[in-house]
């Protein structure tokens, strides 16, 4: 038996060819209508080059750990 459609189903398909055709959805999204928890706030510019600069400052400061010394034996 095939199932009907339901008039839910069709407001439902409805509603998702109209995002599919709405300017928004020409813009690199997937054919799904935007789920607000995948889409969470994206990072601006200065927030990405803040990122690469505390990377930045991390490598160095890893790489001036001090060098232990050498017990004096020459006395």
């Amino acid at each position: 038996m095939q199932q009907k459609h339901t008039s839910k189903k069709r407001k439902e398909i409805k509603i998702l060819f109209q995002w599919v055709l709405s300017d928004k959805a020409k813009v690199g999204y997937s054919c799904y209508p935007p789920n607000p928890d995948r889409h969470k706030q994206k990072p601006v510019p200065s927030q990405l080059i803040n990122k690469e600069r505390k990377k930045e400052k991390k490598k160095k400061r890893k790489k001036k750990k001090k060098k232990k010394k050498k017990a004096n034996t020459k006395s």
